[in-house]
């Protein structure tokens, strides 16, 4: 594997270039090449984010000695993806979890190989200035951002006290008294201490997608609590590093017109939230996040390629 192909856009940049990095390191020659503006010819070996890439969207034939990337986790895809996808015979086809490796892409003939995203080590010590980050970037339904904030105000309106940061694009306003509100684009770093001023990221997830905060916050050593059903459950290198949410299944699509992933929302159990969200802010947990950096390294992720 000589040439490397990544297309990538928005929040895939630095997972891009992660795998670039990590192949590298393994000693493979890796160049970076934007599918959506390179011939066909270009690339010969992997595209990233593959839904993102020139080759699905012009529904060219896929080479036999391609394999196919695909970072955007859903537990269901069109049928004609499927077709496509199963109309020609190559390497293998990587998703990002089991959970769409069994769901989204169960009947993909392709050999599959689970290859998550990966964290580059970062230095980011605990501040302690607040005690939940709230991340609202976007997709605020998907992201549960309404049971996160109607969970905060049910327990500010009971009394209890707590500092929240909030990372938000910066419309609607989420103010609240509770929290303070950073805006705008902040890089991998900016984002990385911006977490470690908070000891909790409580987070109740809805639907698959890029979800690399949660690996990101165990890799700080923050308290996580997350839904136990979803892509991100095989994040946690232990069940216990993290609080996990009840959820009631999988019960409706996503309210949004993408025509690829049309996934189902998970239920998250509105109860549970506010009772672990309670609990985690009375028992905060103490996770070793040395582990994470490790595991999720860019050379042993992409080690799994070779």
């Amino acid at each position: 594997m000589d040439v490397f192909g990544v297309g990538f856009n928005g929040a895939f940049n630095l997972q891009a270039n992660l795998i670039i990095q990590g192949l590298r390191e393994n000693g493979i020659k890796a160049e970076y090449v934007n599918s959506m503006k390179y011939a066909y010819s270009s690339v010969e070996s992997l595209y990233y984010p593959f839904f993102s890439s020139i080759l699905f969207k012009q529904r060219l034939p896929i080479r036999e000695n391609m394999a196919i990337w695909e970072v955007g986790d859903t537990d269901r895809v069109r049928p004609d993806v499927i077709d496509y996808l199963n109309s020609y015979d190559y390497r293998y086809f990587a998703p990002q979890s089991h959970y769409s490796s069994n769901t989204a892409y169960r009947n993909i003939k392709a050999e599959k190989k689970v290859i998550p995203c990966m964290i580059p080590h970062f230095d980011a010590p605990m501040q302690h200035r607040y005690d939940l980050f709230v991340n609202a970037a976007h997709s605020g339904e998907r992201k549960g951002l309404d049971i996160t904030l109607m969970t905060l105000d049910r327990l500010w309106d009971e009394g209890f006290r707590f500092r929240a940061l909030m990372k938000s694009i910066g419309k609607p306003d989420y103010r609240r008294e509770y929290i303070d509100l950073r805006t705008g684009f902040v890089s991998y770093e900016d984002q990385m201490r911006m977490m470690a001023e908070c000891d909790i990221f409580f987070y109740p997830v809805r639907g698959g997608g890029f979800e690399v905060p949660i690996l990101e916050a165990l890799a700080i050593g923050m308290t996580v609590a997350i839904p136990d059903m979803g892509s991100w459950v095989d994040i946690p290198l232990k069940k216990d590093d993290v609080y996990w949410i009840k959820t009631n299944g999988a019960t409706y699509e996503w309210p949004y017109g993408d025509m690829i992933h049309c996934g189902n929302m998970i239920d998250v159990d509105a109860e549970s939230a506010y009772e672990v969200a309670k609990y985690a802010l009375e028992n905060r947990k103490s996770v070793n996040g040395k582990p994470y950096f490790e595991h999720y390294a860019p050379a042993r992720v992409t080690k799994m390629f070779l």
